[in-house]
């Protein structure tokens, strides 16, 4: 049980750096994540799908924009 666990969230953490690596520094992607040598299939679909709702979520200056100058969302501010 405690493998599957551990399994998991390795696997999520991976996703998560990938997928800010596609947006960040896209030089560091492995292969298997879509680098410069992209793989084709269902899976690389799904990577890629995962990857632009990363990139959209927006970056440091669109999220400091919602923000007062302590870090307090400006709709709670305000």
């Amino acid at each position: 049980m405690y493998k599957r666990q551990s399994q998991l969230r390795t696997e999520a953490l991976r996703l998560l750096r990938e997928g800010l690596n596609s947006s960040l520094a896209p030089e560091l992607l492995t292969v298997a994540a879509g680098g410069p040598r992209t793989r084709k299939g269902c899976l690389q679909r799904r990577r890629s799908e995962y990857f632009a709702k990363v990139q959209q979520q927006g970056n440091l200056h669109t999220r400091l924009a919602l923000t007062d100058s302590h870090g307090v969302p400006i709709a709670v501010a305000a």
